[in-house]
């Protein structure tokens, strides 16, 4: 069984180099691997090389997904096309806005496996944040054509249909808190309030009617979704991001149309916070204290860890084996062998002092946790340094998005740019009370999402200097003229 994953590997490598070389020579080969790539991080058929399940942190082994073989294809399209079909030369950036900042991240996650215990599980990762930045750099320059972008929105509204459709299943059959296709509540609203805010600016500046209506059901559908997740962090960064894209979009353009548009998005959200508001009231009110109090003890347990190591980490992807590790050692240094949540809610006092004040922060769990904030953890896991990059990427991209969605366009790229900014603002405010942006299907869709973005800026960079020298080229035929 063992040697049939590599079977798969070889082959799907090879099958993927090909259709990467199909794919330069076919712009319908092109579009359907695009759009297979945006549409496979719903659900992810993976296999891992190396694997350690049991394991509780963001990646458990070597993974290699349909993604990933259709990562190879966007990858090779664009290799391709600049050094054998010499298609887009001129266009092909290989350091898009956003690059240094990301490989320096990269890079110190690299260098944090130096202080991890585990160095194999920081590999996990790290070959996980490379392969984001190889989806960055391939969609960044592929999106640069109009078709590629036509395609991109098309397979986003089609994500968004099937993960409500199965969300509304799950809610029918009885599931409490929905999970969609990610596996967990949290991570399907965060993956979820990357795509809504794009639907409601697409909606705002959509011509015709009936597309906008569509859109707006798709807003209401994935909102709902939201809501029955009942994660309060979901419901926070989703409020924020439709605002925001409600004010910029209002900036850009304001009209009747638009505030009719936005009169009747705001009257179907508040129609769904209504019917679940007895849900809602008692979610946040009867919610589990001893959930709150572990994530503040998670959160207590990352700032020991940037305390141990500071600069850079106690190693990426190995917090989740500090906490198994420290469980470990209370086993040992105890008599009865406590549970140690049952410590952390102090029905258990240790005489040892020392003791005490090591592990009050831990959380009991055999094989780890991960802590629910991705700044601590981040710190935790690459240091004081790496968190820095990481903010400092996340200002970038946030800089760059916000920076043309306050400029008053008229063309596509005012809504794409007001979407995915707001979809960023929504990632990062989530972010500080979940982790889950580490997750491999969020953490792709976050790098394709910050790719196009790269690819919309080429385009309008690239449309601005041919005007520029048409410009140039009428005003010499003038002179001439004149002379």
């Amino acid at each position: 069984m063992v040697e049939f994953k590599y079977y798969i590997f070889f082959l799907g490598t090879g099958f993927a180099l090909l259709l990467a070389v199909g794919a330069a020579m076919s712009e319908k080969i092109a579009k359907w691997a695009f759009a297979g790539f945006l549409l496979s991080t719903m659900y992810m058929v993976d296999i891992n090389f190396m694997s350690h399940e049991w394991y509780r942190g963001s990646t458990r082994g070597f993974e290699f997904s349909t993604s990933d073989l259709l990562l190879i294809v966007l990858l090779g399209l664009v290799l391709v096309r600049h050094f054998v079909s010499h298609q887009n030369e001129s266009q092909t950036e290989w350091l898009p806005v956003g690059s240094i900042p990301f490989l320096m991240f990269i890079g110190v996650a690299g260098l944090s496996l130096s202080k991890a215990h585990y160095p194999l599980f920081g590999m996990f990762e790290l070959s996980k944040l490379i392969k984001g930045y190889l989806i960055f750099w391939s969609i960044g320059n592929l999106a640069q054509g109009a078709d590629f972008r036509r395609v991109a929105f098309g397979s986003l509204c089609l994500v968004v249909i099937v993960e409500v459709g199965y969300g509304a299943f799950q809610h029918f059959s009885g599931v409490y808190r929905i999970q969609g296709s990610l596996g967990h509540p949290n991570s399907y609203a965060m993956y979820l309030n990357m795509l809504i805010p794009i639907m409601l600016a697409a909606a705002l500046r959509m011509p015709d009617w009936r597309k906008q209506f569509l859109l707006l059901g798709l807003v209401a559908g994935g909102a709902a979704s939201v809501i029955v997740t009942f994660s309060r962090g979901g419901w926070m960064a989703l409020f924020l991001a439709l605002v925001c894209v409600c004010v910029l979009s209002i900036r850009q353009d304001f009209s009747f149309r638009n505030g009719m548009v936005i009169a009747i998005a705001c009257v179907l959200c508040l129609g769904l916070i209504l019917k679940a508001m007895p849900r809602m009231i008692e979610r946040w009110t009867d919610a589990p204290e001893r959930s709150l109090y572990s994530r503040l003890q998670m959160n207590q347990a990352g700032y020991l860890m940037v305390s141990q190591s500071p600069w850079i980490g106690i190693g990426i992807n190995n917090s989740a084996a500090w906490f198994a590790d420290k469980e470990k050692e209370i086993r040992k240094n105890t008599l009865q062998g406590p549970n140690m949540f049952d410590f952390l809610l102090g029905s258990l006092q240790l005489s040892n002092e020392k003791l005490e004040q090591e592990i009050t922060p831990v959380l009991y769990v055999e094989n780890g946790v991960l802590i629910h904030n991705i700044y601590i953890v981040t710190a935790a896991e690459t240091g004081i340094v790496g968190c820095a990059l990481f903010i400092f990427l996340g200002i970038r991209f946030l800089f760059v998005s916000g920076r043309l969605a306050i400029q008053k366009q008229t063309s596509e790229m005012s809504w794409w740019v007001i979407g995915i900014f707001c979809a960023f603002l929504a990632v990062y405010v989530q972010g500080l009370a979940e982790w889950e942006m580490r997750q491999t299907p969020l953490w792709y869709l976050f790098c394709a999402l910050a790719g196009l973005l790269i690819g919309q800026m080429q385009l309008n960079k690239y449309a601005n200097t041919q005007n520029i020298g048409l410009s140039m080229k009428g005003y010499q035929g003038e002179v001439s003229f004149v002379s």
